[in-house]
C-alpha cells in the first residue's frame, strides 16, 4: 500500500476585491490569521503558511513556469503569509490605507470600473498606468523544503480556499488550470508526486484570478450616515459567480 503524505496550503487566497519599491509592513486594524490549522492534520504534513511573496501579473507577467522555479529571483515582490487577499497584502505593505478606518474605502479603487468612474476612484490605483488593480490575476509564490522521507510516496497539495480561479505551478510544471480550480467555499486536492522533490527545496506559484462577474456595489459607505444602507450585494451581479447559496443566514 502506497503511503500518502499531505502538503497543505492552509490558505484562503481570496481576491476581494507597480510600484517597484516595496514598502515596510505597517500595522493595520486586522490581524494575520493564526498559522495553526483549524483542523487536525497528518503528522507528516508540511504547512505552507509563512514566507510567501505576491506580485501583480500586470507588472511581472504570467511566467508561471519561471515563477515556480527555486532559482527564480523575484524583484520587488510583496512579503506575506497566507491566508491573505491581494488587497490585504498591499495594505500590509503600505500601498493602500486600512479599509476599516474612516472612509478609507473611498481611497481604494473598486473592482467595478463603473463604480470607480462614478466616484473618481481610479486616481487612487497603485498601478503605473492607473488601471484597475483588481481586473487581472495576482501571483503568490513560495519556496519550501520537503522531507527526504517523502521520496517514493504520494504527495498531495491541498488548497483550502482559492477564490476565485487559479493556475497552479510546482517546480516549473503546471499541475492545475483555472478552468478546473474555480469557485468559492471549495477545497482542492492535487497529486503533485511527479513534480515534488523529496529532500530538496521546492517552489510553488499560484496565479489567483478575479471573479468572472464582479458586480457594482452601487452605494458608498458614507450614505449609511443618512440612513441609506443600499441593497445587500450591490447590483447582485456578483451572484452569477459559482458559490454557495444558503437559505437562512450564512
Amino acid at each position: 500500500m502506497v503511503q500518502k503524505l499531505t502538503l497543505t496550503l492552509v490558505s484562503a487566497i481570496l481576491l476581494l476585491s507597480g510600484i517597484c519599491q516595496q514598502k515596510k509592513a505597517v500595522a493595520t486594524s486586522f490581524s494575520l490569521v493564526s498559522k495553526e490549522p483549524f483542523l487536525h492534520l497528518p503528522a507528516q504534513s508540511v504547512v505552507l503558511y509563512e514566507n510567501w511573496q505576491m506580485r501583480e501579473s500586470a507588472i511581472c507577467g504570467n511566467a508561471g513556469q519561471e515563477f515556480s522555479m527555486v532559482n527564480y529571483k523575484p524583484s520587488n515582490w510583496y512579503s506575506t503569509s497566507v491566508p491573505a487577499t491581494p488587497l490585504a497584502v498591499l495594505v500590509k505593505n503600505g500601498i493602500y490605507p486600512d479599509p476599516y478606518i474612516g472612509f478609507n474605502t473611498m481611497k481604494i479603487p473598486d473592482v467595478s470600473n463603473d463604480f470607480n468612474k462614478t466616484y473618481d476612484l481610479a486616481k487612487y490605483s497603485h498601478m503605473p498606468d492607473k488601471s484597475n488593480p483588481w481586473n487581472k490575476p495576482y501571483w503568490f509564490r513560495k519556496v519550501f523544503d520537503l522531507p527526504a522521507d517523502y521520496k517514493g510516496k504520494t504527495v498531495w497539495l491541498n488548497l483550502d480556499g482559492i477564490n476565485y480561479r487559479a493556475d497552479v505551478w510546482v517546480n516549473g510544471k503546471q499541475v492545475a488550470k483555472s478552468d478546473t480550480i474555480v469557485g468559492m467555499f471549495r477545497r482542492f486536492r492535487l497529486d503533485i508526486s511527479s513534480v515534488a522533490r523529496a529532500g530538496e527545496k521546492n517552489a510553488i506559484a499560484i496565479s489567483i484570478h478575479p471573479l468572472d462577474f464582479s458586480g457594482n456595489p452601487l452605494h458608498v459607505q458614507s450614505e449609511g450616515l443618512t440612513g441609506i444602507l443600499g441593497p445587500n450585494g450591490g447590483d447582485g451581479e456578483i451572484l452569477q459567480n459559482v458559490t454557495q447559496y444558503c437559505t437562512i443566514g450564512w
